[in-house]
């Protein structure tokens, strides 16, 4: 701790008094020894004390002066700091005496100002957010209400939906001839309007797969519509054995287009036989009566253990191409007798060289 000027000069005085005291001792022991006439002896020890001590004393005072000299630099370094110390102290009074207290009133003014512009705002919306929780209120309110709605409209859609698979289900069972693909199409169209209904969802998919079966029964209706083919009626039976899950009626049909197909190729025979033989009767022939009556005598006449009427009715007329062309070739030769139909036999006669390949 630095001490101050008052302690520090309190200090030396005392240590100058004590040093006093002392010298005034010995000087007192020094004239006693006088005065009682001591020998010389002891006057000598005296003085050799006396000169010891003013030695210890001068040594004393030299540490004395030195601590004086000390003190004084120190107390020199602290007016130093102290004027350093006045001197910033000073210049910062002057920095604040620059400082107008007016821009810090300015400033918490608008401060102040802003502040209540913003306490408005927070009072403002508040306001419009208790506005908005009422109306929010009462949109889950209709909203509720809307539900509802929605509800017993969807019971009434469910109902809607189940009466309109109940009314067109049956027409699944229809013949496949007599199905229309493009009915069929717009009914699996309408399904997309109750789509999610179990009921309607089932109706859609058996929609989708009798469609699938009237397209596979046209295309084979059509190869016994056509000429003979066998590539074609070898395809047309495996697509046949592709049908399933049909009404009772539709089955018969596709048996009965089973049974087409495989007899495609004995109905070609017989109508063969039948112009062969025709051709035979041809020169003798003149008129239309005598078309009949050679016709007659051929069909009671006998192939393969069965009368060729037999044969016309259960196989050429078995097969609607067949049937077409026997009807077209009967037609032609009455109203032609000697070179009428003369185009069938070549299309039948071509046929049948190629079915018995």
């Amino acid at each position: 701790m630095i001490m101050t000027m008052d302690a520090m000069n309190k200090a030396l005085l005392y240590r100058y008094l004590l040093l006093m005291l002392i010298i005034a001792g010995n000087q007192a022991m020094i004239a006693a020894a006088n005065d009682d006439e001591e020998t010389d002896e002891v006057a000598m020890r005296l003085l050799e004390q006396t000169i010891q001590k003013n030695m210890s004393l001068q040594g004393n005072v030299k540490s004395l002066n030195q601590q004086i000299k000390d003190w004084n630099d120190t107390i020199k370094s602290l007016e130093k700091e102290i004027q350093e110390a006045n001197k910033n102290l000073k210049k910062q009074q002057q920095q604040l005496e620059k400082i107008q207290p007016t821009k810090y009133q300015e400033k918490e003014a608008e401060l102040t100002k802003r502040h209540q512009e913003l306490q408005a705002e927070l009072e403002r919306l508040n306001k419009e957010n208790a506005g908005l929780e009422a109306e929010i209120d009462g949109f889950n309110q209709l909203l509720g209400e809307t539900s509802q709605k929605l509800k017993e409209l969807e019971g009434i859609k469910q109902d809607v939906a189940e009466g309109f698979v109940t009314e067109n289900e049956s027409y699944l069972d229809t013949p496949l001839s007599k199905l229309e693909i493009d009915k069929l199409r717009r009914l699996q169209q309408k399904c997309e309007t109750y789509k999610g209904y179990r009921k309607v969802e089932d109706f859609s998919k058996k929609l989708e797969n009798m469609i699938s079966f009237k397209e596979t029964y046209d295309a084979v209706s059509g190869v016994v519509h056509q000429p003979f083919d066998k590539n074609a009626i070898y395809n047309a039976q495996r697509s046949l054995s592709k049908l399933n899950h049909l009404s009772e009626s539709q089955m018969e049909e596709v048996e009965n287009l089973r049974h087409q197909l495989n007899g495609f190729k004995v109905g070609l025979i017989a109508f063969n036989e039948f112009i062969t033989r025709f051709q035979k009767k041809r020169a003798a022939i003149t008129s239309a009566q005598d078309v009949d009556f050679e016709v007659n005598q051929i069909r009671k006449k006998d192939f393969e253990g069965k009368t060729m009427a037999w044969h016309i009715e259960n196989e050429i007329y078995l097969v609607p191409y067949l049937k077409k062309k026997f009807d077209q070739y009967m037609k032609a030769i009455k109203s032609n007798p000697k070179s009428g139909g003369l185009d069938v036999e070549n299309e039948i006669r071509q046929q049948y060289e190629n079915a018995i390949k």
